[in-house]
């Protein structure tokens, strides 16, 4: 059994070889190293399309009050507050749609309702691989970083972004469609609001537009 030391000075025991093949020598990149000029465009994106989404899911928050035709929303948002998964708040959303049955509203409304919810978590698994993968920049020098998702020690939210290709334009894509999404949703909420408003196209890209017609 030889003493062995690491990377970092430690001392650990084992055989020389198994070392040399399977043990990772641990390197370190200073946390002040986030607030450099190569990371930038990087975690402007990353707040961006996580702001986008919590924007995104409050504007859901008013719409599932009008469906629940609360004429007070304190009480529909401080239930839909209460839940702390988003996923949980689309699917409450779903079943009031579902379960709206008054008479004045384009007749396949809780299809656009459910049709929202669906691409937003078709949205949800990017959106969590941008937001739970660890990066680091690649580099060697601080003015020659290639800021990447870190993928040495296994993450594999971070192994599925690098698979996307360009990092940066699929964090743009998921915060533009965060972004449409919630434009429809304050676009539905309206129109429930006041039956004069037309009812919204779904957003392009993503399905065909519908206009829709009111029921008598």
């Amino acid at each position: 059994m030889a003493k062995i030391c690491d990377s970092d000075g430690l001392a650990v025991y084992g055989d020389r070889e198994f070392f040399r093949i399977n043990y990772m020598p641990r390197t370190r990149q200073p946390h002040h190293i986030y607030t450099s000029a190569p990371f930038k465009p990087y975690l402007l994106s990353l707040g961006q399309l996580t702001v986008s989404w919590n924007g995104l899911h409050e504007t859901l928050g008013l719409l599932f009050s009008t469906v629940m035709q609360a004429e007070v929303c304190n009480q529909t948002l401080a239930v839909w507050q209460s839940i702390n998964n988003d996923r949980m708040k689309r699917g409450m959303l779903k079943a009031a749609a579902l379960n709206d049955f008054r008479g004045a509203v384009p007749t396949a409304y809780p299809d656009d309702v459910i049709w929202l919810c669906a691409q937003i978590d078709g949205l949800e698994d990017a959106r969590n691989d941008a937001v739970h993968s660890p990066i680091r920049g690649y580099g060697e020098s601080l003015s020659n970083l290639s800021v990447k998702p870190a993928t040495e020690l296994g993450n594999q939210r971070a192994k599925k972004l690098l698979n996307k290709g360009d990092v940066l334009l699929d964090l743009r894509k998921c915060r533009d469609k965060c972004v449409a999404l919630a434009k429809f949703a304050h676009e539905m909420d309206q129109s429930l609001i006041d039956y004069t408003k037309p009812w919204p196209a779904r957003p392009s890209g993503s399905g065909a537009p519908r206009n829709k017609k009111r029921r008598a």
